[in-house]
Parts: structure tokens; sequence; C-alpha cells
């Protein structure tokens, strides 16, 4: 063999690891899981978006994390009719929905002000032992602003102190402007008053 020329073996290693096919495959990524990364990807057109969801109804969502996934692209386009969708679908399925699904629902019915089937869910969250979170009041609360109802917004925003929850910036807001809007002058006074004792997240 002369000085300088590469080992055979060497050569044999290097061809081995070129051409095998699990390390190409580990990279790889399920055509599920690029039509989920593409419902999370914040400059997706609306056309794109409603494609991937399609498509993922077609293939069958799995789990839990996938319908939640789902539900949140939906609720931030306001689609609330394709989110109740899967949301039934979740229902009839072999997954048991949790507080994110859950908090991804009801921010979809709260991105329209459909604030009685907001509040039935949180209803129904908590008769399943789930706990409501900032973001599970902070949803519902939002829902009830822009359905005009002050009173449940007033209600949430007590109920998520009672729970020994740092009622959200979201949550005062929406009670305030909640009262605002529905000429409850005195009341949205001492809610800002109130509500600038407390420390925001």
């Amino acid at each position: 063999m002369k000085c300088g020329s590469p080992a055979p073996v060497a050569r044999t290693s290097v061809a081995l690891h070129a051409s095998s096919p699990s390390r190409g495959r580990s990279r790889a990524r399920s055509p599920k899981a690029l039509l989920l990364s593409r419902l999370r990807d914040p400059i997706a057109s609306e056309r794109e978006l409603s494609a991937a969801t399609a498509k993922l109804h077609q293939i069958g969502l799995e789990n839990v994390k996938e319908y939640a996934i789902v539900i949140s692209s939906l609720a931030r386009r306001a689609a609330w009719e394709s989110a109740l969708d899967t949301w039934g679908r979740l229902l009839r399925g072999r997954s048991e929905p949790d507080a994110v699904a859950y908090n991804a629902m009801i921010a979809a019915f709260g991105s329209v002000g459909a604030w009685p089937r907001a509040v039935g869910l949180l209803d129904d969250m908590m008769a399943r032992r789930l706990e409501p979170t900032v973001v599970t009041y902070g949803s519902v609360a939002s829902a009830c602003e822009k359905g005009r109802h002050w009173q449940g917004a007033l209600h949430l925003l007590y109920q998520s102190m009672e729970a020994n929850l740092e009622p959200s910036l979201i949550v005062c807001n929406s009670a305030i402007s909640a009262c605002e809007k529905a000429r409850q002058w005195e009341l949205a006074l001492v809610l800002l008053r109130d509500t600038a004792r407390i420390t925001l997240r």
C-alpha cells in the first residue's frame, strides 16, 4: 500500500454512514407533525391553515395535545364553529379533554363573545375536577366583555380571586370594560380603584 492512500476500512465506514437509511429517517418529520407545525406558524395564510386543518381531520387526531393545537389555531381565526366541530370529535374519541384543550375551546367562544357557551365550558371543566387557570378565567371574562355581560365578567373576577389566583390583566380589564359598555360607570371606577391595588400578572 502506498503512503497516503486512504484505508479501505475507512472508506467502507464512511459509505455505511452516508447510505444508512435509519439516519435519514430519524431526521424526517411525519406529515402530521408538519401540518401541526403549520397551524402554529404565525405567518401562515388563512388558506394554508384551513387546508392543514382539513388534512389533519382526514388523517385523524390521536391525542388531546393534537386536538388542542387545532382548536387553538381555529380560535385565533375566530372560527368557533370549526373549533366546536373539532371539540366534538375530541369528546367522541378516546382522549379525555384536559385544561389546555378546555382553554383553547373557551378562547374560541371568547373570540366571538359567545359567553354562555364559554361559561358552560368553565362549569363542565370544574365538574370534571380540572382546575381553571388564570388563562381560563381570562378567556371566559373576555367572552363576557365582548358579549356585554358585565355581571358575568364581574363574577369571574371575584371567582378567580376566591380560587386563590391572582387575577390577570385580561380578567380585570374585561370586567372594567364590560361595566363601561353597560354604562355602569360607578362600578367601573370601583373596579379600577380596587384592581390597581392588586399585583397584576
